[in-house]
């Protein structure tokens, strides 16, 4: 892809500095920064889906010398903080060869973790570490648009918005409430802002009261399919019925579904939001690199 590949690497941190400011909606800051490192390295003609797939690589090879990072190799125990970072950054280098190349190393990664034992029984070896600590740290882009859908009950946001590494754009969002219900249907644009891999998706999420939500993400699939989608739930929520409403998002979207558990969080609040007898908070996306593509 490359007519020079280190040099490509190397000159990558502009793109990487200058991605460390904020974006606003709208803005083309690292969109120049992005052209002009495609002039500089001089690739070859490239499509969109092969930048994405460059940018990917870029990315791999960032977070392959990141995982070699110092600190994680110093101490005596695999399970301490430092030594369960390299390993997500790790992982996401195996993440993204298998998004470019196919290829699955997960299996035989954590096959050769668990050769390294650890000093906590809880652990006993590496293997188990990845599957406690790492694996379950991992986020992926659908947590992200549950986090926009769930909180756009509480926080009116407008066409474009920036959630974690993705530009949002939204097409089209209805809310109504029945009762103690409120659903919200929407339509969503995704760009990441790091490997440019746009995203088209659908989600309705149903506040039940309280700390309780169902919130369900498929692929956008047409218009006609999506006027029909939001058609069946809230004729659903006409009837003042949780588990009604609730089936017909499972018939529509499938069983998969979100909740405030499956949410990226981090412990200092951002918002405060109350609802019904049950305050609660609404935490902001934890800075981890391994936050959505």
């Amino acid at each position: 892809m490359f007519q020079d590949p280190w040099k490509a690497r190397d000159e990558y941190i502009a793109v990487l500095r200058e991605r460390a400011l904020p974006i606003l909606a709208g803005s083309q800051g690292e969109g120049n920064t992005v052209i002009t490192f495609w002039l500089i390295t001089k690739p070859v003609f490239l499509s969109a889906t092969e930048q994405v797939d460059a940018l990917r690589l870029l990315e791999m090879q960032r977070y392959a010398l990141l995982m070699y990072t110092s600190c994680g190799w110093f101490f005596e125990e695999i399970s301490r903080p430092e030594g369960v970072q390299i390993l997500r950054y790790a992982v996401r280098a195996l993440e993204l060869a298998g998004d470019v190349a196919g290829v699955q190393l997960e299996a035989e990664f954590v096959q050769r973790l668990a050769q390294a034992p650890s000093n906590i029984p809880q652990f006993q070896h590496g293997g188990e570490i990845y599957r406690q600590l790492v694996a379950t740290a991992q986020v992926n882009l659908h947590q992200a648009v549950a986090h926009y859908a769930i909180s756009s009950l509480f926080t009116s946001y407008g066409q474009q918005h920036q959630v974690y590494c993705h530009l949002v754009r939204q097409h089209d969002y209805q809310l109504r409430h029945m009762g103690a219900l409120t659903l919200a249907v929407g339509h969503l644009e995704l760009v990441s802002t790091i490997t440019r891999e746009p995203a088209d998706l659908v989600f309705a999420v149903l506040h039940l009261g309280g700390w309780d939500f169902h919130c369900c993400i498929q692929p956008f699939s047409g218009r006609r399919s999506y006027s029909e989608i939001k058609a069946i739930l809230f004729a659903s929520l006409q009837q003042a019925s949780a588990a009604q409403t609730v089936l017909a998002m499972t018939q529509a979207f499938g069983a998969q579904s979100y909740g405030l558990s499956q949410l990226v969080c981090r412990r200092a609040p951002a918002n405060y939001v109350s609802a019904d007898s049950a305050n609660f908070h609404l935490f902001e996306p934890a800075l981890y690199p391994g936050i959505p593509r």
